[in-house]
């Protein structure tokens, strides 16, 4: 039996944003790509990940301008990260066991691809009905990227 690997299964990083950028402007790429998890990196190497839920939490905490509250008050410094040789299997499990939402895929200390928990259900549908959906594609009636 192959060993399925994260590499197999990532989708790769559209775009990364730094700590410094701001807010709106994660709201912007988010938006535009139809995404809601982005990688943070500074000098090209991966310091944190944030999430439209993150993003919400802060917003929601007091009344803020997005347009001067920078990335890093609201991203998740030190994310999950795994090589895209790592197992899919110990992937999820951590994911479970930590209950979070996204694993960055690094190499050479960059992100290279996400895989999130829309992605699993993506894995999960093709193992349970292998004619069905490709993984790339996106679940009938979406009207958001494929991850979550």
């Amino acid at each position: 039996m192959t060993i399925m690997t994260i590499g197999q299964v990532m989708h790769p990083c559209p775009v990364a944003l730094g700590p410094h950028h701001t807010l709106a402007e994660a709201h912007g790429i988010m938006r535009s790509h139809r995404i809601r998890h982005l990688p943070v990196e500074e000098a090209g190497r991966l310091v944190g990940v944030v999430s439209q839920g993150d993003l919400r939490l802060i917003e929601s905490l007091e009344q803020l301008d997005t347009r001067q509250v920078e990335v890093e008050d609201a991203m998740t410094p030190d994310p999950y990260q795994v090589g895209p040789e790592a197992p899919l299997a110990d992937v999820v499990q951590e994911m479970w066991a930590r209950r979070i939402g996204s694993a960055l895929v690094v190499e050479n200390g960059a992100a290279v691809g996400i895989f999130t928990c829309v992605d699993a259900l993506a894995v999960l549908h093709r193992l349970l009905d292998p004619g069905e959906v490709p993984l790339t594609s996106s679940p009938p009636g979406a009207t958001e990227g494929h991850r979550g």
